[in-house]
């Protein structure tokens, strides 16, 4: 099951277990290597809908210590999320706030 979680930065998350991951890959939601460190993903990926990103766990903490929130990014990342539930929606696909 996928984990949205809301960061104490504010940013949204989603933790995407293996399935739904390769799942989401197929229609082109996100690649199979990490937008950071361009290194393979390994089985379960964060999705950050701010950056419309894939990564890693090691690379998404790198990110998250220096990054801050600017809300004037919020109605992209809102876009983002509505996209990614659509999809999540379409591929029946579940989800849990946290």
């Amino acid at each position: 099951m996928i984990k949205k979680k809301i960061t104490h930065k504010r940013f949204t998350i989603y933790e995407i277990d293996a399935l739904s991951q390769r799942m989401l890959q197929r229609v082109g939601l996100f690649g199979d290597k990490c937008d950071f460190c361009n290194k393979e993903l390994p089985e379960g990926v964060i999705y950050i809908p701010i950056l419309h990103y894939g990564c890693c766990t090691e690379c998404f903490k790198e990110w998250h210590e220096e990054a801050s929130y600017c809300d004037r990014e919020r109605e992209y990342e809102q876009e983002k999320i509505a996209c990614l539930e659509a999809w999540l929606n379409y591929l029946y696909i579940d989800f849990e706030t946290i």
